[in-house]
């Protein structure tokens, strides 16, 4: 290289360093835009999930099943009511006891359940907050109606040489509705996450329609770990 050619050369190794300098800048800054975004808007989501599983854990307690519609569940929070009972623990007297044994000291336990009040799911869960009748509406989505999907089912369980069925729900939406303004190859990396402080797989969901649990896929410190 001669001393008239250094100097263009020089430039064109500086162009091509700031040039991947930018382009590196500019990755990293859209990651962290992005995961602004995400986090921001998966906590959201999660709020309404957690509104969901709260009114299907009443409505199971209520009717032993989980609501497969979300007419018939919002209708349940708007008249439905749960039975508050109190259980008091006794010892009174065993008379048959008493006489098999020739004593009259034996006593057995015995519980009471006392009727105390019914009380509205709608109070104990919302009070006068009216948002669960929009929690089924997907925060963020393109489509202002999407509806988060709820599916229910039930799970076949054998106890000794019985059969049983335990009802399940699970109610899910797939990550690229709720970013589907964000950069594809940012969201199709987040559909692979797995980690323990994320959110994994393609879907935020809450149930199981093949496991008696009722909880989500995401972490449980998850808002912790998300605050600013």
């Amino acid at each position: 290289m001669n001393d008239k050619q250094r100097p263009y050369v020089m430039g064109s190794l500086w162009i091509i360093i700031l040039t991947f300098g930018y382009l590196l800048f500019t990755s990293i800054y859209d990651e962290m835009k992005f995961d602004d975004v995400k986090n921001a808007r998966f906590q959201e989501v999660i709020k309404k999930l957690e509104d969901i599983r709260n009114a299907q854990l009443a409505y199971e307690t209520v009717t032993d099943s989980f609501a497969n519609d979300w007419d018939q569940l919002v209708k349940f929070i708007d008249t439905a009511s749960f039975t508050i009972n109190e259980k008091i623990d006794m010892r009174i007297p065993d008379v048959q006891e008493n006489r098999r044994l020739g004593i009259s000291t034996a006593e057995k336990d015995t519980v009471i359940i006392k009727f105390l009040r019914n009380v509205s799911v709608r109070d104990s869960l919302f009070g006068s907050d009216e948002r669960y009748k929009e929690m089924m509406i997907v925060p963020f989505a393109k489509d202002k109606d999407e509806k988060f999907k709820l599916e229910t089912n039930f799970i076949e369980r054998e106890v000794g040489s019985n059969i049983t069925y335990l009802p399940a729900f699970e109610v899910s939406v797939e990550k690229k509705i709720i970013l589907f303004d964000q950069p594809k190859n940012l969201i199709l990396k987040e559909n692979d996450v797995k980690s323990v402080d994320g959110v994994n797989g393609k879907t935020i969901k809450v149930g199981s329609l093949y496991e008696p649990k009722t909880d989500g896929n995401w972490p449980k410190n998850y808002f912790q770990n998300k605050k600013d």
